[in-house]
């Protein structure tokens, strides 16, 4: 039973970041809704796939293991799914991953993740013990975007609208 690091495409940092996280799976994925839901030329698009092949062979060169879905076996399947089965084959104690971009609602973001309770469904660092209020704040808004994301992923923009315009009547 391993820890679970989700590495996402645009995360590809030296190996030396993800040191204290060994004893993790690293979980990548590449994902076909990520390659189409902009229109992105096809070179870019290989280039992207072939950059995050490549660091999967780093990683385990490094001597991580990794839970790498190429698109080569299921492409067509939703990111989220992946990663659920990824999830419910390890049964991790813990999932991590690198801070995901903030936006500039932050505030009204980390109202929200205390309101619906995501702030005690997340595993923090032992770095964020050291941080000001105002550091955490940033990570909890960072958590709720990435659930947005991860709904828009999902459902699309409907869906993720409706999540959203619902919440912030509150």
């Amino acid at each position: 039973m391993k820890d679970i690091f989700i590495v996402l495409g645009n995360q590809l940092f030296d190996p030396l970041y993800l040191k204290n996280y060994k004893v993790c799976k690293i979980f990548m994925a590449e994902d076909l809704g990520l390659c189409t839901y902009e229109k992105h030329h096809k070179l870019k698009i290989l280039h992207f796939l072939s950059s995050m092949r490549s660091y999967n062979d780093l990683l385990k060169s490094k001597g991580f293991e990794t839970d790498y879905y190429d698109c080569k076996n299921n492409f067509s399947d939703k990111y989220e799914d992946k990663l659920r089965k990824s999830i419910k084959e390890s049964k991790p104690k813990r999932v991590f991953s690198f801070e995901v971009e903030d936006k500039p609602f932050e505030k009204k973001l980390n109202k929200i993740v205390k309101e619906i309770g995501l702030e005690r469904l997340l595993t923090l660092g032992k770095s964020v013990t050291r941080t000001t209020a105002r550091q955490k704040d940033k990570i909890l808004g960072n958590a709720i975007e990435a659930l947005i994301g991860a709904i828009f992923l999902d459902g699309g923009f409907k869906k993720s609208r409706e999540l959203v315009l619902q919440v912030w009547k509150k």
